[in-house]
């Protein structure tokens, strides 16, 4: 007796699609994601005063590529890199900008804990709009 199958070619082409879509999927979800998440930390960093070399809010960057979290899942960082050196009127010991911004915010009513509410808030409806372009096929290449 053999065993037919219908629609297996068309079920695996389907599924490899798809594969190429959750890649391109994930990568408009950081790709958003990292546009918001500087422009709050720039934002938020003027709004509080903290510029006045303006050297960590100029350094605000987000990972190029998500690394694996404990839990298993994808995540990108944004924050301050680099190091501040001070101004050429008033050189100083380097300092990096990361470690100013965890100063500052445990100076300054805890600003990244702002920052991060900002981003949940302003990243919903973007990646919301992503996810249903995708679930459409808008997105799958």
């Amino acid at each position: 007796m053999a065993i037919k199958t219908v629609g297996l070619d068309d079920l695996i082409e389907w599924t490899e699609k798809l594969n190429v879509g959750i890649t391109t999927l994930e990568n408009a979800v950081f790709e958003t994601a990292a546009v918001v998440s500087k422009a709050e930390w720039q934002s938020v960093i003027e709004e509080r005063g903290h510029v006045l070399t303006g050297k960590m809010k100029k350094s605000v960057k987000a990972d190029k590529t998500s690394r694996i979290t404990k839990s298993g899942g994808k995540a990108i960082e944004t924050y301050p890199r680099g190091k501040d050196h001070g101004t050429k009127d008033k050189p100083r010991k380097p300092i990096r900008n990361a470690e100013k911004a965890f100063i500052l915010h445990y100076m300054d009513d805890h600003f990244v804990d702002e920052i991060n509410k900002r981003i949940d808030q302003k990243t919903n409806d973007p990646i919301d709009e992503i996810y249903e372009n995708w679930l459409n096929g808008k997105i799958c290449k």
